[in-house]
């Protein structure tokens, strides 16, 4: 919302939506990532579970994390017509950290099994739908690794 704000010239919302952003984000981490901060949790009192987040891939498509040509990020390289209204600098440039992410990215190359990326820690089966959105924001050997799984059911 605050960049639309920023856009409409609602320079007064901007500064509000920022910090709803920040705030909300900084909650979402404290209570939906895993203790030790390896992975997304199902529900935040849920210890030992993880999730798949597939709608990081939303969030990228708002162009929150392209970053610059040097950027070892495993999320950039979107295409070159699709730009980010302001230059993105450091973790917290858009709503989602770029460190989620990598964790998330990280998470999925250790949980993948034969056929695929599962949806969460309950069951083994998945949705290929998730799975792909999950994938495309993912680092690109995950990615290969997930897509070959889904090739090979």
């Amino acid at each position: 919302m605050a960049g639309l704000a920023e856009i409409a010239g609602y320079n007064g919302d901007v500064k509000y939506y920022n910090n709803v952003s920040k705030v909300y984000i900084e909650k979402w981490e404290e209570y939906g990532v895993s203790r030790d901060k390896t992975h997304a949790k199902v529900s935040y009192d849920w210890y030992g579970s993880w999730t798949t987040t597939y709608n990081l891939y939303a969030d990228s498509l708002l162009c929150f994390h392209l970053g610059n040509n040097e950027s070892t990020s495993t999320i950039d390289g979107h295409d070159d017509k699709q730009k980010p209204l302001k230059p993105i600098k450091g973790d917290h440039a858009g709503f989602v950290p770029k460190h989620i992410y990598q964790m998330q990215s990280d998470w999925y190359y250790a949980v993948r099994q034969r056929y695929g990326l599962p949806l969460d820690s309950r069951h083994l089966y998945t949705k290929t739908d998730w799975e792909f959105f999950a994938m495309a924001v993912a680092a690109p050997k995950v990615r290969s690794e997930i897509l070959q799984s889904v090739a090979r059911w």
